[in-house]
């Protein structure tokens, strides 16, 4: 009876031992971020339409407030959503899993003023970091020439080629992903192409990586093909 009992409490005490374990660490991340400074701002859990205001947004549960380490914000994320802002609506589409930036949402005034789709074309759109679409060279009603970068299946060699030589901006949405504990900066553009053009655009999105040039006036981009390294220090002209 003894050796029973002792087996009892020694499977009694593995057990509230186990769940000590178990909840330490279930409990890891919230003790991270309580030994640091943090701050609360909007995340989308759910893809932002056009046009869809912050409060829309937040009623439907499409947002949430979640917390981050207060140094990898600044101050452009969505922190509050209160009557002063809760009616100003997205300028361009905002993916799930994004921070929400103020300067992605306007009010209905601001929306009067977007670019609208030329009759004939159709609108994609694609994301972007910072760095690959002319940062603030790149705004609604800019046209840009659209490059594509990507491994030459023959040659198997580095190739960056003009996928459209000329396209108009609808939109720009600006959003933060955290991605090794840093803020990185990340655009959706929304732009205007020829329907034969936007499926090469949306399968350059995923098999290759893209930029943005943003055109000044009278420049024509139609002739400028592709660079390998076999043709980069040529000469054309």
């Amino acid at each position: 009876m003894r050796n029973s009992k002792s087996l009892l409490w020694a499977v009694a005490l593995a057990i509230l031992a186990g769940a000590l374990v178990y909840w330490y660490a279930v409990t890891a991340d919230d003790r991270a971020l309580n030994s640091t400074k943090t701050t609360s701002a909007y995340v989308s859990v759910r893809s932002i339409a056009v046009g869809q205001s912050l409060g829309d947004a937040l009623d439907s549960g499409a947002i949430e407030l979640k917390r981050f380490p207060a140094s990898v914000l600044g101050d452009q994320v969505v922190k509050v959503i209160d009557d002063t802002n809760r009616n100003e609506v997205s300028i361009s589409a905002v993916p799930e899993g994004q921070l929400l930036v103020a300067a992605n949402f306007t009010g209905m005034g601001g929306m009067a003023n977007q670019p609208v789709i030329p009759t004939g074309q159709v609108a994609v759109s694609i994301s972007l970091a910072d760095f690959e679409h002319a940062g603030l060279f790149v705004a609604p009603g800019s046209q840009v020439a659209v490059f594509d970068s990507y491994t030459d299946k023959f040659g198997g060699q580095p190739k960056t080629s003009l996928l459209i030589s000329k396209a108009l901006v609808l939109g720009v949405g600006k959003a933060l992903a955290t991605k090794d504990g840093e803020a990185v900066g990340e655009a959706t553009v929304t732009l205007a192409v020829l329907p034969q053009d936007s499926i090469r655009l949306v399968q350059a999105v995923r098999a290759g990586q893209l930029y943005l040039a943003a055109l000044g006036d009278a420049v024509d981009a139609s002739d400028l093909g592709s660079v390998s390294a076999n043709n980069l220090f040529e000469s054309r002209g």
